[in-house]
């Protein structure tokens, strides 16, 4: 087992997505709660369509508040696990790497849609678009995010440095 240089661990439990999430859960349980308690109709069309964005919204908010990704990173390789998306750990050796950088994207230039880029790659992030770059030997390309990117970066440095 090799030592690790740098380890993070990233959730989205407290953004703006999931609190727009609930927000709305509440808004359609409140809805449907006044409905029933106002129409004079036992279970019609309208209550189960309340009852099955209820569902399907809580689905998705359950699914977000367990999405969690973890990043290590040794002498060896740098590991990514995404969960609940990817079932298995992602594990890059630095011997199958071409080119590594890092990217810094300023925070108003995240929101611009200009440099978005289909068939990027496997991406790994659920911090935006800052991380770091891995193209291998076989030209595969990945994107890992970071928060901590100037942890992210001293870490790269110092593999790179040493070999």
């Amino acid at each position: 087992m090799a030592k690790k240089i740098f380890k993070e661990e990233q959730d989205i439990k407290k953004s703006l997505l999931v609190f727009g999430l609930g927000a709305i859960i509440l808004g359609l349980v409140g809805r449907f709660a006044w409905h029933l308690y106002y129409q004079s109709e036992i279970f019609g069309v309208t209550e189960a369509a309340y009852v099955f964005f209820i569902a399907v919204f809580g689905l998705l908010l359950f699914i977000l508040y367990r999405l969690n990704m973890r990043t290590a990173i040794s002498k060896k390789s740098i590991s990514v696990e995404m969960s609940p998306w990817y079932l298995n750990k992602k594990k890059i050796y630095w011997r199958d790497v071409e080119s590594c950088r890092i990217v810094k994207t300023p925070e108003l230039a995240q929101w611009n849609g200009d440099n978005i880029s289909y068939g990027y790659g496997q991406r790994y992030t659920l911090s935006g678009r800052n991380g770091v770059e891995l193209k291998t030997k076989a030209g595969r390309t990945y994107f890992i995010g970071s928060i901590r990117l100037n942890d992210l970066e001293h870490a790269v440095k110092s593999i790179f440095q040493a070999s």
